[in-house]
């Protein structure tokens, strides 16, 4: 599953972003990650205030149209595979 994701905020205010591919995890970790982001997607968490220097991530699946926005707070754990990709592949962007 090729899915977008961009972490913003932190104290440095950053964008942080990268196209994963869910293929890259072993197949286990594969199949929990792409059900949790099935998950979140299909139904989003109510928003949340915003928070000073939390991460706010947004999820987007580009071969379906659809995305998700959750604070770091909201974000499923079985998703941490995915946050860690995004740590080591991802790049910075212009806000």
């Amino acid at each position: 599953m090729r899915v977008q994701i961009k972490r913003r905020g932190g104290i440095a205010g950053l964008t942080l972003g990268a196209e994963l591919d869910t293929e890259k995890l072993d197949p286990d970790t594969a199949a929990q990650v792409e059900h949790a982001v099935e998950t979140v997607v299909a139904s989003p968490p109510a928003s949340e205030p915003a928070q000073p220097d939390r991460f706010h991530y947004e999820i987007t699946l580009p071969d379906r149209g659809k995305s998700v926005s959750v604070s770091e707070r909201q974000l499923p754990e079985d998703l941490a595979p995915l946050v860690e990709q995004l740590a080591d592949e991802g790049e910075i962007q212009p806000s």
